[in-house]
């Protein structure tokens, strides 16, 4: 295997599953993403951002809700829950902040969040905003778009994980473990996040 100097590229792709941050944070890359050819959508939406500060959801279902994928598991509303209560009591800074909820079935996530009562006081006081991207929007968009909060609560998800991990490192993160329903933990997070117990 050849080894080479990244200084050397003036444009570098790198294609894997990276399921922790420990390359990453070795080569000391810039956090922030540029996006080629970005949807309108996104950049409205990146506007607002640089005025307000919001706290951020990641609901992961779609293919974790089906037969190959179900041993990861679909995390609860009481899950959700939990883990923004503990985001909220870890800095009174974040108490009365907009919370924006993304995900892969944000129908799904919205009739999750609301059948199960969990978030009727953020959804009756305006705080709990569903996030529809539409088709024109990439998911590498709202990764972006997630790592611009000022705390996330994370599903089972490396997606996730990695919007977290491209915040300012001064924001917060909370993190579900185990990570997966039937297989235990998979990524190394770092040791400031909040660890919050799966519930499945």
């Amino acid at each position: 295997m050849r080894k080479y100097k990244l200084s050397i590229f003036r444009n570098l792709k790198i294609i894997g599953y990276f399921q922790d941050f420990k390359y990453y944070d070795s080569i000391k890359l810039n956090h922030k993403l540029i996006l080629k050819n970005p949807s309108e959508w996104y950049l409205k939406t990146y506007e607002k951002t640089k005025s307000i500060n919001f706290l951020a959801i990641h609901i992961r279902l779609g293919d974790h809700k089906l037969g190959a994928n179900n041993s990861f598991g679909v995390l609860t509303a009481q899950y959700y829950r939990n883990a923004l209560d503990n985001l909220l009591n870890s800095n009174s800074n974040l108490k009365g902040l907009p919370i924006w909820v993304f995900s892969d079935s944000p129908s799904d996530a919205e009739k999750l969040l609301k059948v199960s009562g969990k978030f009727d006081r953020e959804i009756k006081s305006g705080y709990l905003i569903f996030l529809n991207p539409p088709s024109t929007s990439t998911a590498a968009e709202s990764l972006v778009l997630m790592s611009a909060a000022k705390g996330i609560v994370c599903s089972n998800s490396t997606y996730s994980a990695w919007a977290a991990r491209l915040m300012d490192d001064k924001n917060v993160a909370v993190f579900p473990f185990p990570e997966w329903k039937n297989q235990g933990g998979g990524i190394e997070i770092p040791e400031d996040w909040i660890r919050e117990p799966s519930i499945f």
